[in-house]
């Protein structure tokens, strides 16, 4: 089967994320007005995929996960942030710049996941550093409908000097410190490969078609 994928990128700077494996930022669902959707992973590039997007009807209760898989019902969305010509101006990247990363936490289970402000809603491990994601404001994960996971979009925030030139094992853990209670922990964790933003200039790509 042959899969179309149009991608429409005008002055950015292209970021690269990838999954090694799955299962397992303040919280907010802010635009991102330079990049839109990426290309969304293939499933056969995906370890353990199933166990995040795919339903499991005995699950009951709250069940969090992140799934990068082509399935997942939102795709992931990165940004980066300066350096010139596209300078941080937002002030959260200590060292003037970074890569904006919105991710969709999904809840499987049957109830929403209602996340107080001040919870830390994931934690990333870098080869240098230890990123953790705390919403700032109440935050609710729906239930899900059908056969599909309610979702949520939460915010993660990578500076430049929290990440090595080149490519980047990066090992995260949804709701690391068990402040919300689920009835199913074993999709929380799993492993991403992140670019360092130098990776990529800043090009002009009018259209591509895959």
């Amino acid at each position: 089967m042959t899969n179309f994928i149009r991608l429409i990128i005008v002055l950015i700077s292209v970021i690269a994320l990838t999954a090694i494996s799955v299962p397992s930022a303040s919280a907010d669902t802010p635009a991102v007005p330079s990049i839109g959707d990426i290309v969304p992973i293939e499933q056969s590039t995906v370890i353990g995929w199933s166990s995040c997007s795919l339903i499991d009807e005995s699950i009951s209760g709250v069940d969090l996960c992140f799934d990068p898989s082509v399935i997942a019902p939102r795709w992931i969305k990165l940004e980066g942030s300066g350096p010139a010509p596209n300078p941080d101006l937002t002030g959260e990247f200590p060292s003037g710049w970074g890569i904006r990363a919105q991710l969709p936490i999904q809840n499987r289970g049957t109830e929403q996941a209602v996340i107080e402000a001040g919870t830390k809603v994931l934690s990333f491990t870098t080869a240098k550093a230890i990123v953790d994601v705390v919403v700032d404001t109440e935050v609710i994960v729906p239930p899900r409908q059908g056969d599909h996971g309610g979702y949520t979009t939460v915010t993660a925030l990578f500076d430049s000097e929290d990440l090595q030139l080149g490519l980047n094992t990066v090992s995260y853990v949804v709701n690391p410190d068990h402040d919300i209670v689920e009835s199913n922990v074993s999709n929380n964790s799993g492993t991403l490969r992140l670019f360092h933003p130098s990776a990529y200039p800043n090009v002009v790509i009018n259209e591509v078609i895959l």
